[in-house]
């Protein structure tokens, strides 16, 4: 067998042996990257993998948004000021920087920013890993679209080495 990583977050059992990492990431970045130049007003949050979190970040008319489209998404991060995401991991806290919704991730208590931006690298610039981080991520929200594009070319050559191996292994 040959076993492949998303990324580093995911654990694999001792032992196994990791072929490598294997991402396709199609972004749709021409949907996405629209900040429509709103007045931004209030805020929006998401739950999912976050339930076991203390859900007391977000202010009380915040507009829950766990079972929206994707149009209806880019429309709320066009409309809403801040984001927040109790899912460390959702990539709902990326549409939401590049829509240019001010974007942060409440932390696990346990990952320190650095391990957590390792471990997705998706979520490397304009997403703050707690409220502290707030205006880096503003100031670093323009970097988002140009680091995407490099994931994506990455997860090319990612595709290309699994095809590799996957011959190498087959001949």
């Amino acid at each position: 067998d040959l076993v492949f990583k998303y990324a580093e977050y995911f654990e694999v059992a001792n032992g196994v042996r990791v072929d490598g990492e294997l991402r396709s990431f199609d972004m749709d970045l021409d949907f996405w990257t629209r900040d429509l130049n709103r007045n931004r007003v209030g805020q929006c949050y998401t739950i999912r993998k976050g339930a076991h979190k203390a859900l007391d970040k977000h202010s009380q008319d915040s507009l829950r948004i766990d079972s929206y489209t994707n149009e209806m998404l880019r429309n709320i991060f066009n409309s809403k000021e801040l984001f927040i995401s109790y899912d460390h991991a959702t990539f709902l806290s990326v549409q939401a920087a590049l829509c240019g919704c001010n974007s942060v991730v409440i932390p696990d208590g346990v990952t320190t920013a650095e391990e957590w931006r390792r471990k997705f690298p998706q979520h490397k610039y304009g997403i703050a890993y707690g409220f502290e981080e707030l205006q880096w991520s503003i100031d670093t929200k323009g970097l988002v679209k140009d680091h995407m594009k490099y994931l994506e070319n990455q997860s090319i050559e990612m595709i290309k080495s699994f095809i590799q191996k996957c011959e190498e292994r087959i001949i």
